[in-house]
């Protein structure tokens, strides 16, 4: 009798194509391995990339690491990495785990919450995104890419009428950005693989395939609600969200040190948040 392999829970994943991370991403790996000590690492990288520094890196932390490698193309730019994470093969490649945690090195994380998070059994999560015109924009023209192409499949509420629950809709379908999100392998791979017609003509980025198409398409796909999303991660406007923590922090956040179009202010308003966590983490030279 045949026994299957109960796949280990998460393993966190790095995904890096510099030779040497700068240095404010240096710190948020140095963060990610010190509260995630307890668990696997795994780094995506391009085929091409030396790993010199990444291995005496975790050396220095007395760690392993699964470094796997991906076509360089993949990591050219923006369109190339949404295609990687688009992929059915990307997540074929972690069927040893139920759930991979994304971790750019934009990420900071507060505390260790990750298995808590697991075991919430949502299929994605990442940080909310303000409720806004880019969004509503972006839910509005993914519905008529929806019945468009397949309108017998797609969720009752479109059927049964956009207009009155446009709200709740775009309320709801702004679960998150993909920086700093927990992914489950194998519901992942099987939207990606269902949607490959889909995914050639798909015109926004990997995360909001996730969070507003995949949503919308798929009847039995389990997201959370916005308010809990921001307990897991914020991201751009953090003041709007991290007011409605009542002063708990998030278990991390992504894009904390920059400071430029929709995460202008993100460095001033995060430094004295991540002070009170761990006073020298900035200065680290």
């Amino acid at each position: 009798m045949a026994f299957q392999i109960k796949p280990a829970m998460v393993t966190v994943v790095i995904p890096t194509y510099k030779t040497v991370p700068e240095h404010y991403e240096s710190l948020s790996l140095e963060r990610i391995f010190d509260v995630l000590a307890n668990y696997p690492i795994t780094f995506a990288v391009p085929n091409s990339l030396n790993l010199d520094w990444y291995k005496t890196f975790c050396l220095s932390k007395n760690r392993e690491a699964v470094f796997e490698r991906f076509d360089d193309k993949n990591f050219d730019g923006i369109e190339g990495y949404n295609g990687l994470l688009l992929s059915p093969a990307f997540y074929r490649r972690f069927f040893a785990y139920k759930y991979m945690l994304i971790c750019q090195l934009d990420v900071f994380l507060f505390s260790d919450e990750l298995a808590s998070w697991c075991n919430r059994n949502y299929d994605y999560i990442g940080a909310p995104w303000p409720y806004s015109g880019w969004i509503l924009e972006v839910q509005q023209k993914t519905k008529d890419f929806i019945l468009h192409r397949q309108p017998s499949v797609v969720h009752p509420f479109l059927r049964f009428g956009w207009k009155f629950r446009s709200r709740f809709l775009s309320q709801s379908l702004r679960v998150g950005n993909g920086g700093l999100s927990l992914r489950k392998v194998k519901k992942l791979h099987e939207i990606c693989q269902t949607s490959e017609d889909a995914l050639r003509e798909w015109p926004y980025n990997e995360d909001l395939f996730f969070s507003v198409y995949a949503p919308l398409r798929f009847r039995r796909y389990n997201v959370p609600s916005w308010e809990v999303a921001a307990g897991f991660s914020v991201d751009n406007a953090p003041g709007l969200f991290y007011s409605d923590l009542n002063g708990k922090k998030p278990f991390g956040c992504h894009a904390w040190y920059r400071d430029s179009g929709p995460y202008e202010g993100n460095l001033k308003f995060w430094q004295p948040v991540i002070e009170q966590v761990d006073p020298a983490f900035l200065s680290v030279k």
